[in-house]
């Protein structure tokens, strides 16, 4: 069975094109540690919304991947993110497990 991790961190008034590169790093770091064995699928927000989305739109979609996933990575700039803040509150009640980064 493969383990599904959520990379949660800023996007929000950042720019899109660093936010992207940022995500995709930690996507590759992530998946660094898939094994045929231990295959890992990573859900990274930034290929799930559209750049057109506001933020409500991205926060529905993004919460109904994350509640699907076993842990949730967050990057250092989580503390600054309003939707990062939900998801956390939603990790701890559900139980998901967080992972620092």
């Amino acid at each position: 069975m493969e383990k599904r991790i959520y990379i949660s961190g800023k996007i929000t008034g950042e720019d899109y094109e660093k936010t992207y590169k940022k995500f995709l790093l930690m996507e590759q770091k992530i998946l660094s540690q898939s094994t045929v064995e231990n295959p890992i699928k990573v859900i990274n927000p930034m290929k799930i919304c559209k750049p057109e989305w506001n933020w409500e739109q991205c926060m529905r979609v993004c919460i109904s991947k994350m509640l699907l996933c076993h842990e949730v990575w967050l990057l250092p700039d989580w503390v600054d993110s309003r939707g990062a803040k939900k998801e956390v509150c939603l990790c701890q009640e559900y139980g998901i497990k967080i992972v620092t980064t």
